[in-house]
């Protein structure tokens, strides 16, 4: 089994994960705010979050998981402002696998910054001894599957009913990467 992860709050590559915090709860309430309709198609959660303080309890609830090890989620940061999140979510440490969701901000997608982001974090996870990382998109959220096949990920199915989007089941595509080192 591997031990519990403990991720460094800063990782640095062609550009720079933070850690999110409450320092954040402006930029991205204003961002997710702005780009309600576009996000909000494929991001779940945005439905709860109508105000500034439900955006801050949802980061606050963040950095509880982070501190228990269920969940990393880092601010993508471009000129040292936000522009998306990027996270680790369902991990399996028995199996030593995780899964990767993400969001950018529209006025920033097309400059390679989710697939730079993507890189740097899979590597401090394979250096980790994580085995496989995988990433799940509804079926019609074409940018996001673009973004895993563009990083090498193996497209392994579409997985029916899987995911429940604003009230309704959809189908989800799935990809996955293997650790080199396996």
């Amino acid at each position: 089994m591997l031990a519990k992860l403990q991720m460094p709050s800063v990782l640095k590559g062609e550009i720079t994960l933070r850690r999110k915090t409450l320092d954040d709860t402006d930029a991205l309430w204003d961002i997710l705010n702005k780009h309600r309709e576009s996000i909000g198609k494929y991001l779940n959660s945005l439905h709860k979050i109508t105000s500034r303080q439900a955006m801050i309890d949802s980061i606050a609830s963040d950095m509880d998981l982070w501190d228990k090890g269920e969940k990393f989620s880092y601010c993508i940061l471009y000129n040292n402002q936000p522009v998306g999140v990027i996270e680790v979510i369902r991990i399996d440490y028995k199996h030593h696998n995780a899964e990767f969701g993400y969001w950018l901000n529209p006025d920033y997608q097309g400059k390679g910054l989710m697939s730079k982001a993507l890189k740097i974090l899979e590597n401090e996870l394979f250096n980790r001894d994580i085995v496989r990382l995988t990433i799940g998109c509804n079926v019609e959220n074409n940018p996001s599957a673009r973004v895993a096949e563009r990083n090498g990920y193996q497209f392994e199915g579409i997985f029916r009913k899987s995911y429940c989007l604003h009230g309704q089941f959809t189908d989800s595509k799935r990809y996955a990467k293997i650790n080199p080192a396996y």
